[in-house]
């Protein structure tokens, strides 16, 4: 995939594609039809994309652990996902396969 970093981590606007829209309480990604994900979500769901458990999550950002449990649920939540690679498939709709 293109504009991947030298880490292979992937940029945050790549891993919900959609318009960002300025709110109140910070930047919100707006998913098609969905709720929008926070900025701190996705922040999270990037991290869920490079396979990072919620502990290594958690210290990278400086919160709690069950902090980024409630992310998680927030973000199953908004994208009606049931695991962890379910919620990066559906923010990244580019990399499933097409039907023909």
């Amino acid at each position: 995939m293109t504009g991947s970093t030298a880490d292979g981590a992937r940029p945050a606007e790549a891993v919900v594609p959609c318009a960002q829209q300025e709110s109140g309480a910070g930047t919100q990604t707006q998913a098609r039809g969905r709720e929008a994900l926070t900025s701190r979500e996705t922040e999270i769901l990037e991290h869920v994309a490079r396979a990072l458990s919620n502990r290594q999550i958690a210290t990278l950002l400086s919160i709690s652990e069950g902090t980024v449990k409630r992310h998680l649920r927030n973000i199953f939540a908004k994208l009606d996902a049931r695991s962890r690679m379910d919620a990066v498939n559906k923010a990244l709709p580019q990399s499933r396969p097409r039907a023909s």
